[in-house]
């Protein structure tokens, strides 16, 4: 359904010195949707001949001011003076809001007419991915979750690994992650009369960090016995270096006093 709005506006205008009547109408959709293109028509008279300057365009809190450039135009007594003015394409990732079509006679004198219309898309929704570090090391337990500000709401999560292969995701999930590298995790979540949100987000896998037991010794029970073994053999290596070094220096001093006496 569209709307018209009429307006009769009687102004005095001084600088010729008789009294005009102006009439504005504006014709607009009640509402527009995705895919719809904003547009409105109006008409200008006057019952008068009258020269004016105009110009037209659409408010919306969540969008651009759209407006013409100023427009001259020479009104003539009872003649409609018609035009349009098309704004712009309703998409996917406007928020709805309500809006209004104006027309502003900027000269011989200041007014503006308007009349409102409403933009209907789907709401959005928060939704966003939750990591418990941003850097694992090799083999690592990586917990990947999400939070919402609605529930019941229908994921899908696509995981690409660093050689480019991808794996799709069930979340909330964990995974044990080998390949070094950056990961990139791609999530669409969606819910009827919403609209759909995508996020995108990024975690790293680095090399663990060298042991003395994993480069030198294997981890089996094996590997640590021997292990223990060199602990135990430097500690009786010092143990007995100590000794000897205390009776060397015990035998010079008997050999000091012997010589004394």
């Amino acid at each position: 359904m569209r709307k018209i709005v009429i307006l009769s506006l009687f102004v005095l205008i001084l600088a010729i010195g008789n009294a005009a009547a102006l009439e504005i109408s504006i014709d607009v959709e009640d509402s527009f949707i995705i895919g719809d293109e904003i547009f409105f028509e109006y008409e200008i008279t006057s019952d008068t001949v009258l020269d004016i300057s105009y110009l037209s365009g659409i408010d919306c809190p969540d969008a651009p001011i759209i407006r013409d450039d100023p427009v001259n135009v020479k009104l003539e007594s009872g003649a409609p003076y018609k035009n349009s003015h098309l704004g712009f394409s309703v998409n996917e990732f406007m928020e709805p809001q309500e809006c209004h079509a104006f027309v502003e006679i900027v000269s011989p004198m200041g007014l503006i007419i308007t009349e409102n219309f409403s933009v209907n898309t789907p709401p959005s929704f928060v939704f966003d991915i939750k990591l418990d570090k941003k850097v694992f090391m090799q083999g690592e337990e990586v917990n990947i979750d999400f939070e919402s500000n609605i529930s019941g709401v229908e994921i899908f999560a696509v995981l690409k690994l660093p050689d480019d292969s991808t794996k799709e995701l069930n979340l909330p999930q964990s995974i044990k992650a080998e390949q070094i590298g950056t990961y990139t995790l791609d999530v669409t979540a969606s819910k009827t009369g919403y609209r759909k949100s995508r996020v995108s987000e990024q975690f790293g896998i680095i090399e663990k960090e060298p042991t003395f037991e994993s480069e030198y010794l294997d981890a089996s029970p094996a590997g640590f016995k021997i292990y223990k073994v060199i602990i135990i053999l430097i500690c009786v290596f010092v143990i007995l270096l100590i000794l000897v070094i205390y009776l060397l220096h015990r035998r010079k001093r008997m050999d000091v006093q012997t010589d004394k006496i």
